[in-house]
């Protein structure tokens, strides 16, 4: 108790004055939260050790997160946005994920590790590219809706990999039988969340709000939370797929927004801790011994995932601007690539020289993510103009 409760404010002050600095350079928080674990962790100053209390305390922000994506994955949404979610954004995990598997095949990475560690790499930072789309006002500008699209289909294709990992993390190994129950037994998980959204949350969500009482209203949405994540993970599956399937029938209410807007703060703050916890486990020793994969990862994220994801938006007939501004925005790892390596990681699925190499240039791709999506339009002109030069102009 008293060391967590001591780490807990190490953590926080580091996050503080991190944070802080890094504003004036206009630097996103993700980056400061990375920074500061960084800072601290066992392979900095080492002021705090990886602990338990701290670990659950991150997935709780995956699980916040994961709420809210619930939240905004309304179907009639899905259907205004089919082309950019389903074909774009299934096209860019698919054929990305491919590709980075063939890649990693050739370092002779097991099947399975290959097709981890690829499609993790295939998903791009949501919290990351919406706050700094938000921040710029380019959020639904073209460029902005393809890239909301694709990462809208990135976390539904999350969920499904997180199925995966948990089975595998209870059996070691895992066969189509296994694969078949674990899916079904998320959808069974959805029926049963679903029928008590239905009967029983709508009335008494519809019950509080309508009671103008800030603070019950606070507490049902945290009851609902973390009761969903209970009920995954007594049926044995994730935590962050119990609080996705909440999130998705609070939903399709009417209170949405307003659910939306009271947990905000926890989110943000708790997925800080999550990102603290990550940027503890970058272990500067062994890059030399991993610098093959890791430099191969961000060739992957910085360079080919970008130029897969113009050529797909093209294909699709997208503007060729709008793609490159897109890809540019995007060619980046993220969160839940993150969450997916650290889970198999921790489940001993992987390698762990594997994990490590991915966690890093997830890491390094999402430091430098901030200033190239800030700097997304000179880029993609840049780029363009290259493109284009000493031939006819084409959209």
């Amino acid at each position: 108790m008293d060391q967590l409760l001591t780490h807990s404010v190490i953590m926080l002050a580091a996050a503080t004055a991190v944070i802080w600095i890094l504003r004036f350079f206009g630097i996103s928080p993700i980056v400061g939260y990375l920074f500061a674990g960084l800072v601290i962790g066992p392979f900095g100053l080492g002021l705090i050790g990886e602990t338990e209390g701290l670990a659950f305390l991150g997935e709780l922000g995956i699980v916040f997160l994961m709420f809210v994506v619930g939240l905004e994955f309304s179907i009639p949404a899905i259907i205004d946005a089919r082309r950019a979610v389903f074909l774009g954004g299934g096209l860019q995990v698919l054929i990305t994920t491919a590709v980075f598997f063939a890649a990693l095949q050739l370092f002779g990475i097991s099947p399975l590790g290959a097709f981890l560690a690829a499609a993790a790499l295939a998903m791009s930072s949501t919290a990351l590219v919406l706050k700094s789309l938000s921040e710029s006002g380019k959020l639904h500008t073209g460029f902005g809706r393809d890239a909301v699209g694709i990462l809208l289909f990135q976390d539904i294709a999350t969920i499904p990999l997180l199925v995966l990992i948990a089975a595998l993390s209870q059996s070691g190994s895992v066969g189509a039988a296994e694969i078949g129950f674990s899916l079904a037994r998320a959808a069974v998980l959805f029926a049963v969340l679903y029928v008590i959204g239905r009967f029983v949350l709508s009335g008494a969500v519809s019950h509080i709000i309508g009671l103008n009482c800030i603070e019950l209203r606070l507490l049902l949405t945290l009851l609902i939370i973390m009761s969903a994540a209970w009920l995954a993970h007594a049926a044995g599956a994730s935590l962050p797929l119990g609080a996705f399937l909440a999130g998705m029938i609070i939903g399709e209410t009417e209170f949405k927004h307003d659910i939306e807007n009271d947990i905000r703060p926890f989110r943000d703050i708790l997925l800080g801790i999550f990102f603290i916890t990550v940027g503890m486990q970058f272990d500067f020793a062994v890059i030399p011994d991993r610098a093959g994969l890791i430099l191969l990862a961000l060739f992957g994220l910085l360079v080919v995932k970008v130029a897969l994801i113009i050529a797909l938006l093209r294909l699709i007939g997208k503007p060729r601007k709008e793609a490159l501004q897109t890809a540019i925005t995007l060619g980046q790892g993220g969160e839940f690539g993150l969450l997916l390596m650290t889970l198999a990681n921790k489940g001993n699925i992987i390698p762990a020289s594997l994990g490590e190499a991915v966690i890093i240039a997830i890491i390094i791709s999402m430091l430098i993510a901030p200033f190239i999506i800030r700097n997304s339009e000179a880029l993609g002109a840049r780029i363009e103009a290259r493109l284009t030069r000493g031939q006819p102009s084409r959209p």
